[in-house]
Parts: structure tokens; C-alpha cells; sequence
């Protein structure tokens, strides 16, 4: 066992000293205003990244269905419905023909910031044509391709401003029809 300490050793050691007791304050305000800062950094990424994903979903959708579809009016179709999704409807709905290749490859000349005279991507004779085919024209895989470019480059329209705005859908109301007069 251990020797018992002489009186003249413990007589010079000290008792046990206790730490003192934590200060039971707040941190001070430096951390609190870079907890704050780090606390809204992390609040805006994550909504920056929900609002794109929504913004995207159905640019997503439309390029997930591309491949699957065999004819070129349904290719037409699934591009304008991709469009109706993010530019007015005013603007988009009601073209056709000459006009509605003329907004996909102006829109994406937009979007790659080219000059409007660029080469039509989207090849007049074939889109314009194969609704009036008595059989449906089936889809070339360079029509599949000007889709699915033009799906991947020319939407969302706006970029990153539209990530700040919040989403509004319009609700669709009917507009009273003005009479005209017939005198």
C-alpha cells in the first residue's frame, strides 16, 4: 500500500481547489451575429434551390417524355405545352405555323444571347408540314435533338430573376365580350 503522509508534507500542500463556476451569460454578440448570418445563408440556399426545382419541373417533365414520342405532331405538341409553362399565354397560345417556329428559335437565340439572324434550328418543311399529312410523320432523331435543345436552352426564359419572384399562377378568368356596334 501507500505510505501515509507526514504531517510536515501535508501540512504544506493546499486543499483541492474547484474550478469555478461557468459564467452562466450569454456569447457574446459577435457569435450571435454570425450564427444569424449563417442561419440565413443556409434559409436562402435551401429556398433558392426549392424555387429552381419548381421552376424546372416542367422543363424536366417535357425532356423526361421527349424520347418516348414517335410522331411529330405529338413532338409539336409536348414543345407548346412546354412553352405555355413559362412565357404568357397570350403570347404563345394562339400560334401556329411560320409564327410558332419563329418564337422557338427566336426564344432560344435569346437565351444563347445570338443574333436573330442565326440558322433556324427548326427546319420549316417537316414542322410545318406534318399536320397535313393524311399518315403521321414519324420523328428523325435531329428533330428529337432541335427538341430537346431547344427544351434544355430556351427555358426557363428568364434565368435567375424568376428565381427571387415568388410563383404566381394566373387564375383564368372569363373577360366580358365587348359588344360592337353595327350601324
Amino acid at each position: 500500500m501507500s505510505e501515509p503522509i507526514s504531517s510536515a508534507v501535508g501540512a504544506q500542500l493546499q486543499d483541492i481547489l474547484l474550478p469555478s463556476q461557468l459564467e452562466q451569460g450569454w456569447p457574446a454578440p459577435g457569435w450571435w451575429l454570425l450564427g444569424s448570418v449563417i442561419a440565413l445563408l443556409i434559409i436562402t440556399l435551401v429556398y433558392l434551390v426549392l424555387r429552381y426545382r419548381q421552376l424546372t419541373a416542367a422543363k424536366r417533365e417535357a425532356l423526361s417524355q421527349v424520347d418516348a414520342i414517335e410522331h411529330m405532331a405529338d413532338l409539336d405538341q409536348l414543345l407548346k405545352q412546354a412553352a405555355l409553362a413559362y412565357f404568357p399565354r397570350s403570347r404563345v397560345a394562339g400560334l401556329h405555323g411560320q409564327a410558332w417556329l419563329d418564337f422557338l428559335n427566336k426564344s432560344l437565340n435569346q437565351s444563347l444571347d445570338q443574333a436573330a439572324e442565326q440558322p433556324s434550328m427548326f427546319d420549316a418543311e417537316q414542322w410545318l408540314n406534318q399536320r397535313y399529312r393524311p399518315e403521321p410523320q414519324l420523328c428523325s432523331p435531329e428533330q428529337r435533338a432541335s427538341a430537346k435543345r431547344w427544351l434544355s436552352k430556351a427555358l426557363p426564359p428568364q434565368g435567375i430573376r424568376q428565381l427571387l419572384l415568388p410563383i404566381v399562377k394566373p387564375a383564368i378568368t372569363a373577360r366580358p365580350v365587348k359588344e360592337r356596334r353595327h350601324d
